[in-house]
């Protein structure tokens, strides 16, 4: 399918059992033993750290810059993929967690599900309202936040969150909590997040170096290895504990338009950009580009960027 100038976003999964054959079982909290750096550009300046709780403003800027992005559909893939592996039967109510714009909610609802899209910013929750509305389902998202789900306990047969928990500001103990609080005993837990390594992890790490989170607040690379998420599942009596890398397949017209869009469809790099002073802003696009040159390989029309991702599905013990 063709969005304008957009080529074609697509995923591959492998198996755990290709993962292992890939040799990327173990990944490092880096995430980038398999795969040398490639972002190793010169730091902007030494980052001031600040200390305790991320302040309202920097969840305010983030939050400014997700209701502000366009570019959600570069990530439809992951939302297939999370889906298209979910283990649950027509009329189970399942929980969309980190709703956006309603990439995974409305492809469960399409399977038959009952859905309920919770999504902290309005904005988006009506974004999705919308789409739904065109699709012929009814969709009524709920105002909330992975942080502190407003929902009681086991209120959902099944919760999914696509790549939403990498940019809760909480440590993955404190997302992952809420999202196995809110399923039922032998219900199941999905989500998805950007490894640390590849474009995606490059372009998040370049983020933190111009607008760091707090030090003792994980960033959104916390969950970008399957090593920290296996050691962050197990406390929660996870059964059936599987993982996928999976790859999206970006096609731009050129590095250019890659550059721009990438800049646009991540918050913590959109919001860093806005926070800037003009010159710093165009030492941030410059350094965004050439990330981009370094990963972009020649593609039909255009030019291509694989991102690779990890799909994470759990089952609540039943006991």
């Amino acid at each position: 399918m063709r969005l304008r100038r957009l080529l074609a976003v697509s995923d591959r999964a492998v198996s755990r059992r290709g993962l292992l054959g890939l040799g990327l079982r173990h990944l490092a909290p880096g995430g980038d033993e398999a795969t040398p750096v490639r972002d190793d550009l010169p730091s902007p300046r030494e980052p001031t750290p600040s200390r305790g709780e991320p302040t309202p403003s920097l969840r305010a800027r983030w939050a400014a810059a997700w209701e502000a992005c366009h570019e959600m559909a570069l990530w439809d893939a992951s939302a297939s993929q999370l889906v298209g592996g979910a283990r649950y039967q027509a009329g189970e109510r399942v929980l969309d967690a980190g709703a956006g714009d309603g990439n995974v909610a409305l492809r469960c609802a399409l399977r038959g599900a009952v859905v309920t899209a919770c999504e902290p910013s309005a904005a988006l929750g009506e974004h999705a309202r919308t789409r739904a509305r065109r699709q012929g389902l009814t969709l009524e998202p709920v105002q909330g936040g992975l942080e502190a789900l407003p929902f009681p306990e086991a209120s959902f047969d099944h919760a999914l969150a696509g790549l939403a928990p990498m940019f809760c500001l909480q440590t993955p103990a404190a997302t992952l909590t809420e999202l196995f609080r809110v399923v039922r005993p032998g219900g199941s837990v999905g989500l998805s997040a950007w490894l640390s390594r590849g474009p995606i992890g490059g372009l998040l790490r370049l983020a933190g170096r111009w607008d760091p989170v707090p030090v003792d607040v994980p960033g959104p690379l916390a969950w970008g290895s399957e090593e920290r998420l296996r050691q962050e599942i197990e406390p929660f009596g996870g059964e059936d504990l599987d993982f996928e890398l999976a790859t999206v397949e970006m096609r731009f017209a050129d590095e250019e338009e890659a550059a721009g869009r990438l800049r646009s469809a991540l918050a913590p790099l959109a919001a860093a950009h806005d926070l800037l002073p003009a010159g710093a802003a165009g030492e941030l696009r410059a350094q965004v580009a050439a990330l981009v040159a370094k990963w972009a390989q020649p593609a039909p029309e255009g030019i291509g960027l694989s991102a690779p991702y990890l799909v994470v599905r759990a089952r609540r013990a039943a006991t």
